[in-house]
């Protein structure tokens, strides 16, 4: 980070409302667990053994990805870009400061209601 960071209180605000929306959509894990179930249940019914564990591994895979991949929620708002320079470490989600604009997303003081604690 360069120095000193911007503080905007609209930015720290829509980077909140990201965080709760992505912290709440829990509808791609269900899915993926649904499937993962369906599969399971499958083994009643298929009697090719093959085609059954190409479903688990497809299941499994999707469940995977979706328990990983944190990438398509976190933009900064105020650049649109990724806070997290392209080598960092962690996830962009958990970031403070973007490292493009040097705005806060998350406030530096304990007392403001709009910081994630």
């Amino acid at each position: 980070m360069n120095g000193r960071a911007v503080y905007d209180s609209k930015v720290i605000e829509a980077w909140s409302d990201l965080v709760t929306r992505y912290e709440r959509g829990g509808r791609p894990q269900f899915a993926a667990f649904l499937a993962l179930g369906a599969t399971f249940v499958a083994f009643f019914f298929f009697p090719n053994p093959i085609t059954l564990w190409l479903l688990v591994i497809a299941a499994a895979l999707l469940l995977l990805a979706t328990l990983l991949d944190k990438r398509p929620v976190a933009k900064c708002p105020h650049c649109k870009r990724s806070p997290m320079k392209l080598l960092h470490r962690g996830h962009a989600i958990d970031a403070e400061c973007c490292a493009h604009c040097n705005y806060w997303l998350v406030s530096p003081y304990a007392s403001d209601k709009s910081s994630r604690a």
